[in-house]
């Protein structure tokens, strides 16, 4: 079961249920009773975006008055999810790992149910499968022994799909006069069996332009290549936009952020390009900059976190699931003002926090989610000059989630190698010099399925390429952009499977699309 299913912004609620193994596989001749046991898989956070992690949980019920020993199930995790850590394992089970991220687990279920931990991250958007298979037999009890008859090659299999879209929009930190973020339209997330004579599925960019407060559609023609679409009229001011399913329909939603007025914009989406009218909610604080999308109170609905620069602090709206939003709190900063906010869960505890970017004080700052929508500062670290967004994935390859900070003002960035102890926020700071003037930052696995991160640099005209070798970060390769680079989104809009970059410069509505290779490299196309 899986909802609400979205566009970018990655992002999306998941329960894999698997059915009670069917009496003509696991029925009779010394195997389990029909419905003797069964195996559900809830996966949090509801938001994750391409290099997050999510916790799952799976739960393994007996519904008979035996104990089932010698349960063995094999978690398949797809293309797109790899494996982090077990977080936690009942007692005398055991597990081992597997090639192509195939986990398994054995041990014995008593009456009632025991429930596994693992953490994985999303590595890259599509369409992914997970396939569980499961074995197992009821103990018959001797006088002074205990007897165990399977049936060999007697296995339930059950498979549950989702689809999740990496995170592509921008933590505008206000002073960039347009953001960019692309978006899948609704017939973008049919089911994988659709047919093939099924319409053409429409991706695009959604961009803001400051100036003429305006929101701009831009779709693909499926070259690489970007045609302006629709334009629509936001409040005052716009400096971002992120993509989302907020009604539940399955369709592509849009929230802007404004400015100059104090509000967003949310428009609604109806699944071929085009959205509805926007309606505008005033906010309290002043001069927000920046929105972040993840499901804070686990009810399967997209709420937002908006960082308010002059009021420094941070906005938490509840969705209602109808397209509309209730404030639930306005979280401070003690120091410093905010100039984005990011999700994610850096504590390990399966609840969504964030992370904001503070000007003046050049620092990250962390804050602690407790599942319902509430946040908490709890500490800070810090990074370079006028940090600007940030963006996070297993940068080092150590299994622990790290940071990617953009520094406008140093022509840094910032990595914050988490060390083992996110949850006592420890980290290794390393700074890679001569990034000049970068104005955003998104991670993805640019080279050849290993994470690294991407920024504009508004100064020189030029992307740059950040990967990791030996555990520190380089700069791979720094291509020639388009005039004045300020915004960064990522896709696939030439259909390979491989990771493409949207850059936006100005003028705004300056696009150009760099259609990345199989050998890690890209080369650009307008």
């Amino acid at each position: 079961m899986c909802g609400p299913q979205l566009g970018p912004g990655e992002i999306v609620w998941c329960t894999f249920v698997n059915s009670p193994c069917p009496r003509e596989l696991c029925g009779g001749g010394g195997g389990g009773r029909e419905g003797s046991l069964s195996i559900t898989k809830t996966c949090e956070p509801s938001t994750v975006a391409v290099g997050q992690s999510v916790t799952c949980t799976i739960t393994i019920t007996n519904s008979e008055r035996s104990p089932i020993k010698e349960v063995t199930f094999t978690e398949q995790l797809p293309p797109g999810m790899e494996f982090v850590s077990v977080v936690s394992l009942p007692p005398e089970w055991e597990w081992m790992r597997g090639g192509d991220g195939q986990l398994t687990f054995r041990g014995i279920v008593d009456p009632g149910s025991v429930q596994i931990t693992i953490v994985v991250k999303v590595t890259r958007p599509g369409r992914l499968t997970n396939v569980v298979d499961a074995r197992w037999c009821v103990i018959t009890y001797r006088k002074n022994d205990k007897d165990c008859r399977c049936p060999e090659g007697q296995t339930c299999h059950e498979v549950a799909s989702f689809t999740v879209h990496g995170r592509v929009g921008g933590d505008d930190p206000g002073v960039r006069p347009s953001t960019v973020a692309a978006f899948i339209a609704a017939s973008a997330l049919r089911e994988a069996t659709a047919s093939a004579a099924s319409p053409k599925v429409p991706k695009g960019v959604l961009l803001v332009d400051f100036e003429t407060n305006r929101l701009l559609v831009y779709l693909s023609k499926g070259d690489g290549t970007l045609r302006r679409f629709k334009t629509y009229a936001t409040a005052e001011g716009p400096v971002d936009v992120k993509a989302g399913d907020f009604d539940g329909d399955g369709k592509t939603d849009a929230v802007v952020v404004n400015s100059l007025s104090g509000s967003i914009n949310i428009f609604l989406g109806n699944g071929d390009g085009t959205f509805r009218r926007g309606r505008e909610l005033r906010l309290l604080g002043t001069k927000p900059v920046a929105v972040a999308l993840a499901d804070f109170d686990r009810d399967s609905v997209l709420d937002l976190a908006i960082a308010q620069q002059e009021s420094a602090d941070i906005a938490i709206l509840l969705g209602r699931g109808d397209g509309t939003f209730r404030l639930l709190e306005t979280v401070p900063l003690f120091d410093g003002k905010p100039s984005s906010v990011a999700v994610t869960d850096w504590d390990g505890d399966g609840f969504v926090d964030l992370i904001a970017t503070a000007i003046e004080t050049n620092e990250v700052v962390f804050f602690r989610g407790n599942g319902h929508g509430r946040f908490s500062e709890v500490g800070r670290q810090e990074v370079g000059e006028h940090p600007i967004a940030s963006a996070m994935g297993d940068f080092d390859q150590d299994g622990q989630m790290d940071i990617a900070v953009a520094n406008f003002s140093s022509n840094s960035v910032t990595f914050l190698l988490s060390q083992g102890k996110s949850r006592s926020l420890g980290f290794t700071r390393i700074d890679v010099e001569s990034v000049e003037g970068p104005m955003h930052i998104i991670s993805g696995e640019f080279f050849n399925r290993i994470a690294g991160v991407v920024v504009p640099n508004f100064t020189a005209q030029t992307i740059t390429f950040i990967g990791f070798d030996r555990g520190r970060p380089r700069i791979v390769r720094r291509l020639r952009a388009i005039a004045e680079p300020v915004s960064l989104g990522i896709g696939d809009f030439n259909e390979d499977g491989l990771l493409d970059v949207v850059v936006a410069g100005l003028p705004v509505g300056s696009l150009a699309t760099f259609l990345g290779r199989a050998n890690g490299t890209f080369v650009m196309k307008r």
